[in-house]
């Protein structure tokens, strides 16, 4: 589904952008702004800030930035539909659909199934005669019933009795419960005996569901739903749904193995937990992570198969661009047996040493490598090695060579450097840490000609008249830049600041909106239309200087073999532009 745009702008126009966010924080007025700490990662100096004048809000500190929507979205954990929804049912607007495609039948009955059996899978184990096996499963797990509801658990029993009536009862067809994978190809109920765990895709529909054996039998301990129309587990993660909110607030997730490790982690308060579907975190899914948080923490089983999947997983949400955090369990232990045994505080301590993926490697391979012997140290070494050359920060990948060196003393600080040029990815060197400059905040005075006048026509658009005759945009040789002054221009009839949000189109490439951000980010001076006018001299005398600098060397050339002037290439241009100049 689609909303016009103009529907869009309405919404945001409408939207009181400061009374809203004062709901989730402390905002305090600077100037024509205003600034509060960044809900979004931990920080001792405020340094979000909030221009509700152009709608939109960012964080020098996190470089996070966005308008109103997408700070619901981040904050509520929803998505861009939802945010939509909440605000024009608060400010007024009704949501016409510029078109509304319609999901196909198939699907949509579908999604109807799904729902039906997973309503009755939770109501026979928590209130029906055949539930009470899968009850006391529960009350083994230490599993409440208020998490229990939450996260919508069932229980199939054995002989399918309920389920058939259900089926037939709603109108669904065997071939339809088969399409779904609750029934196999036996036309045989797929969990029947188990603990049901319903997977939701991040909205909370039904898209199908996993079960766990309660009572030992040479059965699979899980049999989950085969990939469907509805279902890919690589695109998906167990938990979301319950978890997106807090993940969103708390600025990190937590992800696990399986179900009950989920679970028993929101049981002892710990909501921003959700698990892979399989031991092997995809791309999608590190995607899905992204939208929520800039932090993921990596708490899978200390077991191989589990310091196995870290390492991929490790790789996989790094080049997501995600910060990355692992932890490490007591030998024998997992979040759902350390959850119920020691409570919040035992998973909280866990989660408190947690480390980066360099020091889980070196903790782990401290474990294989005795490196009080010249073997060992030369072992340790190369196992190491590769995780530190992948780091591309000179500080922290100097840091780690120092704390190597601490397990391996003998070894010098230039012999691992060198180690450290042979373990670079591709064959390539490793920068000097030498030299090192820290990036600041941009101030105005840093900004280039172009970029302090499109700040200002974004407050003043009626200034656009009287700069279009001194500045023609194709002068403007920064594309993005340019295609944002024709938006600008094109509004020169407004008498107010420009809304971020009416700049950019649903096609606009996200990474254009973020520029635009960080740009107005930085506070303009108070300025008057002859400021402007100055601006665009300076772009028109810029584009000259360096359009002479171009045809002088080729006129000059030209006529001093003695071609006539009226048979130069570009010749009156250079004279145009010779007196202009």
């Amino acid at each position: 589904m689609r909303i016009p745009e103009s529907t869009i702008n309405e919404i945001a126009e409408r939207a009181d952008m400061i009374a809203i966010m004062s709901r989730y924080l402390q905002l305090r007025r600077v100037g024509s702004r205003y600034v509060a700490s960044c809900p979004f990662h931990n920080e001792r100096t405020p340094s979000f800030h909030v221009d509700p004048d152009r709608g939109f809000w960012h964080c020098f500190g996190c470089k996070e930035s966005g308008n109103i929507f997408s700070f619901l979205m981040k904050s509520e954990g929803m998505g861009f539909y939802e945010a939509v929804q909440k605000l024009a049912a608060e400010v007024g607007v009704e949501l016409p659909l510029e078109y509304a495609p319609s999901q196909d039948t198939e699907k949509k009955r579908g999604y109807e199934l799904l729902n039906r059996v997973c309503e009755l899978y939770g109501k026979i184990l928590l209130a029906g005669e055949e539930g009470g096996a899968g009850r006391e499963y529960l009350k083994k797990r230490r599993i409440s019933r208020s998490i229990a509801e939450k996260f919508r658990l069932g229980y199939a029993p054995p002989n399918g009795a309920a389920f058939w009536k259900t089926l037939k009862e709603a109108g669904f067809s065997e071939a339809e419960a088969q399409r779904c994978g609750v029934l196999n190809q036996r036309s045989r109920e797929l969990l029947g005996g188990r603990l049901i765990f319903p997977i939701c895709d991040f909205r909370g529909r039904v898209i199908a569901m996993g079960g766990r054996r309660i009572v030992e039998d040479n059965s699979p301990k899980y049999i989950n739903f085969p990939e469907t129309k509805w279902y890919s587990k690589r695109h998906h993660l167990y938990g979301l749904n319950v978890a997106r909110g807090q993940i969103s607030r708390e600025n990190r997730a937590i992800v696990t193995e399986g179900y009950l490790d989920v679970i028993a982690m929101h049981q002892v308060g710990i909501g921003c937990c959700v698990a892979t579907l399989g031991t092997a975190l995809t791309p999608e899914q590190a995607d899905l992570c992204k939208k929520y948080t800039g932090q993921v923490i990596l708490a899978y089983d200390g077991d191989d198969a589990g310091i196995n999947a870290v390492i991929k997983g490790n790789a996989v949400l790094e080049e997501a661009g995600l910060q990355v955090m692992t932890v490490s369990f007591p030998e024998g232990e997992d979040p759902d047996s350390l959850a119920r045994k020691g409570g919040r505080e035992a998973i909280e301590k866990v989660l408190a040493e947690s480390c980066g993926i360099v020091k889980f490697e070196m903790n782990h391979q401290l474990n294989k490598f005795d490196v009080s012997t010249p073997e060992g140290k030369e072992g340790f070494v190369k196992a190491v090695m590769p995780f530190i050359a992948k780091i591309r920060n000179p500080v922290r990948r100097e840091a780690y060579l120092r704390e190597l060196e601490y397990y391996v003393g003998e070894l010098s600080l230039s012999a691992l450097r060198r180690s450290l040029q042979k373990a670079a990815p591709n064959g390539q060197g490793v920068s000097s840490p030498a030299g090192i400059s820290l990036s600041s905040a941009r101030r105005w005075i840093d900004l280039s000609s172009e970029e302090r006048l499109l700040s200002l026509c974004s407050l003043h658009p009626e200034w656009a008249a009287d700069l279009q005759n001194l500045l023609d945009i194709s002068l403007i040789e920064d594309a993005e830049l340019a295609e944002i002054f024709g938006r600008i221009w094109a509004m020169k009839d407004r008498h107010k600041p420009i809304m971020t949000v009416e700049l950019f189109g649903a096609e606009d490439p996200m990474s254009l909106q973020e520029r635009v951000y960080r740009l107005f980010a930085v506070e303009a001076p108070e300025s008057e239309l002859d400021d402007a006018k100055k601006l665009a001299l300076d772009i028109v005398d810029k584009y000259r200087k360096k359009r002479l600098a171009i045809l002088r060397p080729q006129v000059l050339l030209a006529l001093k073999k003695g071609t006539p002037p009226d048979q130069v290439p570009n010749f009156e241009e250079y004279k145009r532009l010779l007196s202009e100049s």
